[in-house]
């Protein structure tokens, strides 16, 4: 009887102990939460930009940027796009914003101001050339639109890089009528390293300007840089259009500003469509300035190559180099001679000739060159050496469009002259050794030792 009594105590306790042990493996079950539907993440704000128009006038120019900016005008700033300007009218030129007197005048434009904010700042006297002044219209900019985004454009007359007839040492962009002056390459160098800005863009509404002594310079000073090669129209729309083409890009990034490129060069050239003159051109070439290394790199290859054959000629003579390289030097300066000058368009226009003399532009496509180069002497290595120019160049070249004359191949100019003009023009004195493009690629060893016969 005790063992039978012993034997459930034991059989129950087990049980008890078992029921346990699931109590423990199995956890209380507890009401799932109510499912809450997530509120989608917001579109982020398109990024913003501040563009900033830095121009001056002299002859037609002076109502040509009235129209610019009263075009502007009519253009509703999105709240992410706002516009600065300073704009120089020469003395003479009478027009709604500035007197008789001409002057410098400040503007502003965007989403919370009635039409144009206009300050006058200074009298026809008034140096816009200055790296200081050309600096603190930049600051100004940011103190009172600061953005995501800058772009700088430089409107006015342009001439590229050269010495200058009767003015200062070199040429260069926005010319100033009133003071018979330019801003050199050296003073828009400063003036972009006192203001200490990197732009998304910096764009020349200037003719001559798309060089490579200033695009090798302001490379490090902005992503890209916008510029026609030839003798260009001011259309009167170019700032309306860039203003549009950033303020309807929703998305953020480099394609989206590469979209509102697209858009932007798109609308130039249908507007540009409708001159009916045939003397107007326009190039506009988007240049993506971390290329121009590699392009330079390939120029310094193609100028080291030129060298040695000038110093191989000298010391065995034109006809041991035609026959061991297959070409002399008399047979490339005669073919580089007839490479492509951005004013060449115009050549048979006497007005326009005889305006662009005065000016003496010697700039010529560097992609034209080196392939006339190679032809000319045929050498591997020459060979080579023009391949690489023009492929970097493509690379360099992230869009372009061209209108008005029959050449279709746009790439960048340089400047092209011979030892007798490099000597007259004083070139060494006007300091394009120092400039970046000729200290990186070595291009002066060859301007000063050829004898090419140029035609001005």
């Amino acid at each position: 009887m005790l063992r039978q009594v012993i034997y459930i105590c034991t059989t129950m306790i087990a049980a008890l102990h078992l029921v346990a042990c699931q109590q423990e493996a199995t956890p209380e079950k507890r009401p799932l939460p109510p499912l809450i539907d997530e509120e989608p993440e917001p579109e982020p704000d398109p990024e913003s930009y501040t563009i900033m128009y830095y121009a001056c006038g002299g002859g037609t120019l002076d109502n040509g940027l009235e129209i610019v900016l009263r075009s502007a005008e009519l253009v509703e700033c999105k709240e992410h796009i706002n516009v600065t300007a300073s704009v120089k009218w020469s003395s003479g030129r009478i027009n709604k914003i500035c007197g008789s007197d001409g002057g410098v005048y400040r503007l502003r434009l965007g989403s919370d101001t009635d039409g144009l904010a206009i300050e006058n700042i200074g009298d026809k006297s008034y140096p816009i050339h200055t790296a200081e002044n050309i600096a603190d219209f930049i600051l100004w900019s940011k103190s009172i639109s600061p953005a995501d985004n800058y772009v700088l454009v430089l409107a006015g007359h342009g001439n590229g890089w050269h010495p200058g007839v009767g003015v200062e040492l070199t040429r260069g962009t926005v010319r100033d009528t009133d003071l018979d002056r330019y801003i050199s390459l050296e003073e828009l160098n400063a003036a972009l390293a006192i203001s200490n800005t990197h732009f998304k863009l910096i764009s020349f509404n200037s003719c001559l300007m798309n060089t490579l002594e200033y695009v090798t310079e302001l490379a490090d000073d902005t992503d890209y840089i916008l510029a026609p090669s030839h003798v260009s129209v001011l259309l009167g729309s170019e700032l309306s259009f860039l203003m549009t083409s950033l303020g309807e890009v929703e998305e953020r990034g480099n394609e989206a500003f590469l979209k509102a490129m697209e858009a932007y060069m798109a609308e130039t050239s249908q507007q540009m469509a409708l001159y009916s003159d045939e003397e107007s051109t326009l190039d506009v070439v988007l240049t993506e300035t971390r290329e121009i290394a590699s392009l330079n790199k390939a120029i310094a290859m193609l100028t080291d190559n030129i060298e040695l054959l000038y110093d191989k000629e000298a010391e065995i003579g034109s006809e041991a180099m035609m026959a061991e390289y297959g070409g002399t030097i008399a047979n490339l300066e005669t073919m580089v001679g007839n490479a492509y000058n951005f004013l060449e368009a115009h050549s048979h226009d006497e007005e326009i000739t005889e305006m662009e003399y005065m000016r003496q532009s010697f700039t010529f496509d560097i992609v034209d060159i080196a392939t006339r180069a190679a032809t000319a002497i045929p050498t591997p290595e020459l060979r080579s050496a023009a391949d690489k120019v023009r492929t970097t160049a493509e690379a360099a070249r992230r869009m372009y469009c061209v209108q008005g004359v029959d050449k279709r191949d746009i790439f960048y100019g340089v400047t092209l002259t011979n030892s007798r003009e490099w000597a007259a023009k004083e070139y060494e004195v006007a300091g394009y050794c120092h400039t970046l493009f000729d200290k990186t690629t070595g291009w002066s060893r060859f301007l000063r030792r050829n004898n090419i016969a140029l035609k001005y």
